[in-house]
């Protein structure tokens, strides 16, 4: 049975990881991103607070892609990148739905704007996947990628008790 990613309920991490590796080049070759004045942290310090956030359950883990990462402020992220974001495709159940949606809009910040501090969640209890942006003031938002909006953690299809963030 295929899950979220397109991979297979017993697939390892390195799987999910190549596939998502694979997602971003193909969606990048030939393009140049257009790199936005943001700040550089070490994964350390850029990651403290979603390292705080998923110490809350025990059941929530992250996989960092990247050793620096770079930032912008809330402000900056809703004028120069939310603005820009279109899905390339509208929903289509099974097919293009929320897995497509959040791996898509990762692939479009990192590659359009070199803004990487966009993580993707993969929610079991909610069976959704969603994304979180990291702000360069140590906050974190959950952006719903079919909409492009933030919405509230914990409510509705956002529980964050059991899954994965990869970043």
């Amino acid at each position: 049975v295929k899950g979220l990613l397109g991979l297979h309920a017993d697939s390892s991490m390195d799987d999910t990881l190549l596939r998502i590796r694979e997602l971003q080049e193909a969606k990048l070759q030939g393009q140049k991103p257009i790199l936005i004045a943001a700040k550089s942290f070490d994964y350390l310090d850029a990651l403290k607070p979603l390292d705080a956030l998923a110490r809350q359950t025990q059941a929530m883990s992250y996989r960092i892609f990247d050793s620096r990462y770079w930032l912008v402020s809330r402000e900056q992220f809703l004028k120069d990148i939310s603005p820009q974001w279109h899905p390339t495709r509208a929903y289509l159940e099974e097919i293009f739905d929320c897995d497509d949606f959040g791996l898509e809009f990762r692939v479009f910040c990192v590659g359009r704007f070199g803004y990487n501090g966009v993580a993707i969640v993969i929610d079991d209890d909610a069976r959704h996947l969603y994304n979180l942006v990291l702000f360069d003031d140590g906050t974190i938002e959950v952006l719903e990628p079919q909409t492009g909006r933030f919405v509230a953690l914990t409510q509705g299809l956002y529980q964050f008790q059991q899954g994965l963030i990869l970043i």
